[in-house]
């Protein structure tokens, strides 16, 4: 019951809201059906069989065309990360005419440009600070639920769960690269947090890391390592200009180290601690090893098709390119494992290219709205940018070792930065009026201090 009265909840919610208080509502209704991914739960038959992901994205779209008064005044041409978007999508549109699976790619590209579409959309709702910082709370809320769901199911294979995704990542490792972020952004929050807020925060992000160890997934546990190492660093070292000591920072680290220590278990250590054995290359073994054939293949098939060959290319061309030596398991047949060479192989240099591109366009972007944040001495935009680079960097890094260049989340993160760089850069000193809610503080001089009344909740 809990499960269907929460996903009805959120999505009664997202439409009463989003009309009544904030557009960018309806975004947050949307992120709540991917996460929450009711078709495939045991709770699906006792909720009404409503259109519910078409009907939130027919919201979004609504109101980012229609509600002109409530949506950023910014142009979407003006987001150069939504730029090189939507040229990769044309690209990818016309590689259909040499694609190896012309049906296969056609599916891809209509849900890609669905996808994008969507994205974009999300960016015209998302008009000030605090519409920003509800999509990074709904990612949290629904990485937390997915937590908690996967608390119930517990292992069931072994040593890890699986058979449990999300609609377009129906494997458990993919899945374990959508939710790290989610962690990241659980801990900025946490610092920002204070009373009831934090202890929402801190079951929230248990939940999410407990999934992680559920899962165990090394990309997953490498790319949170890096992403939350990249935020705690940066925070550590910009020290007073955000308003947090140095010695918190330590703290913080210490305490979750902590809390890895209790959630970590013998299974999941020694997943991680056989990296090192993995690592070594054998033709022989199927290892986690044997994907780098597998992008060794890749490099070769793309001497033969510089423009790639579609969606699926590699999985259809790859017993021609992987050794025969190598042993690939119960079919010839694979994926690359790296979202890197998925890209090469599918759309070839000239996609690797605008997908590359779109990508440090993102960082790009967020570097100056880290700049102006500084300037300005807002501490909650500046670690909120932070996030959203830490966020992004941790989804790259698992998903350099799966198939994940059309990954709803990765365009939601990407979204994510062009949104920051339109409300803390193109609005100028308009988000002032958004953030600076602190009691006994003016809106002038833009200063938060941290946890009290953060972003207008209360």
């Amino acid at each position: 019951m809990f499960s269907i009265g929460l996903f009805l909840a959120s999505q009664i919610s997202a439409y009463v809201l989003s009309f009544v208080y904030m557009p960018a509502f309806a975004f947050l209704g949307y992120q709540a059906v991917y996460f929450f991914y009711h078709n495939t739960r045991w709770w699906y038959w006792q909720v009404p069989d409503l259109p519910y992901s078409f009907g939130m994205s027919l919201l979004v779209l609504g109101l980012a065309v229609a509600d002109r008064k409530r949506t950023t005044k910014s142009s979407v041409i003006g987001a150069p990360p939504l730029r090189w978007m939507w040229l990769l999508v044309g690209f990818y549109a016309i590689t259909y005419i040499w694609s190896v699976r012309p049906d296969a790619h056609l599916e891809s590209f209509d849900d890609f440009l669905k996808l994008v579409v969507v994205v974009t959309c999300a960016y015209k709702l998302c008009s000030n600070a605090l519409a920003l910082n509800y999509y990074l709370y709904g990612y949290v809320f629904g990485a937390s639920y997915l937590g908690y769901y996967l608390l119930e199911i517990g292992r069931n294979a072994g040593e890890r769960v699986t058979g449990f995704g999300v609609i377009d990542s129906p494997d458990v490792n993919d899945l374990a690269a959508v939710i790290a972020p989610a962690a990241i952004f659980a801990l900025h929050y946490f610092l920002l947090h204070i009373g009831w807020r934090r202890i929402l925060i801190i079951i929230g992000g248990a939940l999410i890391v407990n999934a992680l160890v559920l899962i165990n997934s090394r990309g997953a546990f490498l790319g949170l390592f890096v992403g939350s190492t990249f935020y705690v660093v940066r925070v550590y070292l910009l020290g007073k200009k955000v308003n947090i000591s140095r010695m918190r920072v330590v703290f913080v680290v210490l305490l979750g180290l902590l809390a890895l220590v209790q959630v970590f278990d013998e299974t999941a250590v020694r997943r991680i601690l056989g990296l090192q054995e993995e690592a070594s290359l054998t033709e022989e073994q199927q290892t986690g090893s044997t994907r780098v054939f597998f992008w060794k293949a890749a490099i070769e098939m793309s001497r033969d098709y510089p423009y790639g060959l579609g969606s699926s290319a590699f999985v259809a061309m790859s017993p021609n390119y992987i050794p025969d030596t190598v042993n690939t398991g119960a079919s010839r047949n694979r994926a690359v494992h790296s979202s890197w060479f998925q890209t090469l192989t599918e759309i070839g240099y000239p996609g690797l290219f605008l997908f590359i591109m779109m990508l440090l366009s993102a960082f790009s972007v967020t570097q100056k709205a880290l700049k102006q944040t500084l300037s300005r001495d807002d501490a909650r935009g500046t670690l909120t940018v932070l996030a959203i680079q830490a966020g992004l960097i941790s989804y790259l890094v698992s998903a350099t070792f799966i198939d994940r260049m059309r990954a709803v989340v990765l365009y939601w993160l990407i979204m994510y930065a062009a949104c920051a760089y339109n409300v803390y850069v193109k609005q100028g000193k308009q988000y002032a009026s958004d953030t600076c809610q602190e009691k006994g503080q003016s809106a002038e001089n833009g200063k938060l201090k941290l946890g009290i009344n953060h972003t207008g909740f209360g």
